[in-house]
């Protein structure tokens, strides 16, 4: 099943995380453990429940948790969940032509030349493991917003059976804009699609449904010093794909090493920023959706999209759109690796 789960950040921020468990208890333990906090045993605590909603509170801390069922979204959002999860694969790469072989560890390499003609290469970087063993839940995407916007000390009432949520502003984009993704990724899958080729695709698709002042696709140097930009598109994109960032800090190297997707309001206010990013490349961050290309445990790079238009902040469609674009591009990396046999 999924959850949603908010978690009190502190520093004027909380974390809301979708998470794939088996219960809500279980999702409340993985959103604690990924947010830095820890839950011995859940004695004295304050339960309200709902019929698919609860409100935690830790009389200890006075922190407020609250959880509740999300797995009744519609068709579509179940259909990107299962394609990021593995569930099932939407393109069957192996359909492209070419005698798939198994990898042969975590640690091969893709080369390809850019548009400059530059050669690059995309190193893979393993999944960080889960904080503790006993966590079986599954971070799947996290979403950093202001306090002021939950009200902890007076919750909004969580949606249940009986509720209907409001609409979501979709700043602009189309509802069936996640449909026609689905109709367009394949291209990247045909034969005669080179790497650079797949990557100016996938990073045109993703700004082509939604709108933002930049786009990106994030990789790892060979040597893994590093995170570069292997493409970009917007203001600053000269600059962008001159500039070296930490594979350390900042919201793309943490995407990176956990895989899980994050959308961020206000970057420049969370732990999430790299100012490293605005002074090498002289753009302003606001709000900031960056979604891993991942296959497995194995997470290539980073699909990020910049300053959302029509609106402050990003909203659930363009993050299923660009976490669905990014599974796609992790498993067609994948496939070439495993094509051609790398040692």
């Amino acid at each position: 099943m999924y959850y949603e789960v908010l978690v009190p950040s502190g520093g004027g921020y909380d974390s809301k995380l979708q998470i794939e468990a088996g219960n809500w208890m279980q999702a409340l333990q993985t959103g604690v453990q990924h947010a830095g906090h820890s839950i011995s045993d859940m004695k004295g605590f304050y339960i309200d429940l709902g019929n698919e909603a609860w409100k935690v509170t830790d009389p200890h801390s006075r922190r407020s948790y609250r959880v509740r069922v999300i797995d009744k979204a519609d068709a579509r959002v179940s259909q990107v969940m299962k394609a990021i999860s593995g569930a099932h694969r939407t393109v069957d790469p192996s359909e492209s032509g070419g005698t798939a072989r198994p990898a042969t560890g975590p640690q091969e390499n893709v080369g390809f030349r850019d548009s400059s003609g530059t050669f690059r290469t995309i190193a893979a970087t393993e999944v960080e493991a889960p904080k503790s063993a006993a966590d079986s839940g599954r971070v799947m995407m996290e979403t950093v917003q202001r306090t002021a916007e939950t009200q902890h000390s007076q919750p909004a009432p969580l949606a249940t059976d009986s509720t209907t949520p409001e609409a979501e502003d979709l700043g602009g984009v189309s509802e069936t804009a996640l449909e026609d993704v689905f109709l367009e990724i394949p291209h990247i899958f045909e034969p005669e699609v080179e790497m650079a080729d797949a990557i100016d695709f996938v990073l045109d698709l993703a700004k082509k449904y939604i709108p933002c002042d930049q786009g990106g696709l994030v990789f790892t140097s060979d040597d893994g010093s590093h995170l570069y930009f292997a493409a970009a598109r917007g203001r600053g994109t000269k600059k962008m794909i001159q500039c070296k960032l930490s594979n350390e800090d900042g919201v793309f190297a943490r995407t990176m090493r956990s895989a899980v997707a994050i959308s961020l309001i206000d970057a420049t206010q969370t732990d999430y920023y790299d100012p490293a990013f605005t002074d090498q490349t002289g753009v302003k961050l606001g709000s900031v959706l960056a979604a891993p290309v991942h296959h497995g445990q194995r997470t290539f790079g980073v699909l990020a999209m910049m300053n959302r238009q029509n609106r402050d902040s990003f909203t659930s469609l363009d993050s299923n759109i660009v976490q669905y674009i990014a599974t796609q591009m992790g498993q067609y990396i994948q496939h070439q690796i495993d094509s051609t046999g790398l040692e």
